[in-house]
C-alpha cells in the first residue's frame, strides 16, 4: 500500500492509507484471488480442484487480514498541540509536545555522503560520487520519550521521506536540539 501525506512543515502533518488506491488495491487483490478460485472450480472436477482452491481463498483472507487494519486505522497527526498515533496493533494515543523529553532513531543506512570504501570496485575505473543530500538514514523505529514513559513508534510502513519529515515536524514541535 501507498501512504499518504497531508500537509507540511511547520503546519499540521497526517500520514495515512485511508485512500481509493490503496482500497482497490486490497479489494481488489481479494476479488482476483477469488476469481481464480471460481476458475479452477469451473475448469476442474470439485474434488481435484478443493486442494488447490481453499488454500488461495485462505491467502486471500490474510491478505486482508493483513492490510485492513493499516487501511483504516493507521494515522499519524502532527498536530498545533500535540502528537497522534494511531499505528496498529497499538492502541491509539497523544502526546502533548510539551511532554516529549527526548527522540531516538534506529535503524540501518540508506546511502552515504563521501568517498568510496576501500575496496569497492567502481565501473572503468570511474571514483563514485556521493553528495550530502543523499544521506537518508532507513530507521524503522522511533522512541519518544515523554513524562518519564518511552513510546516505542513503529514507522516501517512509511516512506523513507516521510520519516524524515515526521522526524524534522516532531522534532520543530517539540522544540528538540541534536546532542
Amino acid at each position: 500500500m501507498v501512504s499518504e501525506q497531508i500537509g507540511e512543515i511547520p503546519g499540521d502533518l497526517t500520514f495515512h492509507f485511508d485512500t481509493d488506491f490503496n482500497r482497490a488495491l486490497v479489494f481488489g487483490r481479494v476479488a482476483g484471488l477469488g476469481i481464480l478460485v471460481l476458475w479452477i472450480f469451473a475448469k476442474f472436477k470439485k474434488p481435484t480442484a478443493l486442494p488447490v482452491a481453499v488454500p488461495i481463498l485462505l491467502f486471500a483472507g490474510w491478505t486482508v487480514q493483513q492490510d485492513y487494519p493499516s487501511l483504516t486505522d493507521y494515522r499519524v497527526e502532527v498536530r498545533e498541540d500535540a502528537l497522534y498515533l494511531n499505528i496498529p496493533p497499538e492502541p491509539e494515543g497523544e502526546i502533548p509536545w510539551s511532554s516529549i523529553e527526548e527522540m531516538k532513531i534506529e535503524g540501518i543506512g540508506w546511502a552515504t555522503a563521501g568517498g568510496d570504501l576501500p575496496g569497492t570496485p567502481t565501473p572503468f575505473g570511474v571514483p563514485k560520487t556521493e553528495y550530502a543530500w543523499s544521506e537518508l538514514p532507513e530507521w524503522k523505529t522511533m522512541e519518544l520519550l515523554a513524562d518519564g514513559e518511552t513510546h516505542l513508534v513503529m514507522l516501517d510502513k512509511l516512506s523513507v521521506e516521510q520519516r524524515q519529515t515526521l522526524w524534522r515536524a516532531i522534532a520543530k514541535h517539540a522544540h528538540l536540539v541534536k546532542q
